[in-house]
């Protein structure tokens, strides 16, 4: 009973969950963190390339960062 009645107020107010929040809270996260020293050679890009569609395809997000 309780839980239908917050269900109806979150919807009448437009709440929508924070996912950043939802994150912290499990302590689990799909974002993968990919660092390259360098953009300028392609073998680095060709790693990404292939990093972005293994990862995504599993499910997780890959963030990509440059060292250099």
């Amino acid at each position: 009973m309780v839980r239908a009645n917050i269900h109806e107020v979150a919807v009448r107010l437009g709440y929508t969950p924070d996912v950043a929040a939802q994150t912290l809270a499990s302590r689990h996260s799909t974002h993968v963190i990919v660092l390259v020293p360098m953009l300028s050679n392609m073998l680095f890009v060709n790693v990404l390339e292939a990093a972005h569609k293994t990862l995504f395809s599993a499910g997780f997000h890959p963030m990509i960062g440059v060292t250099h």
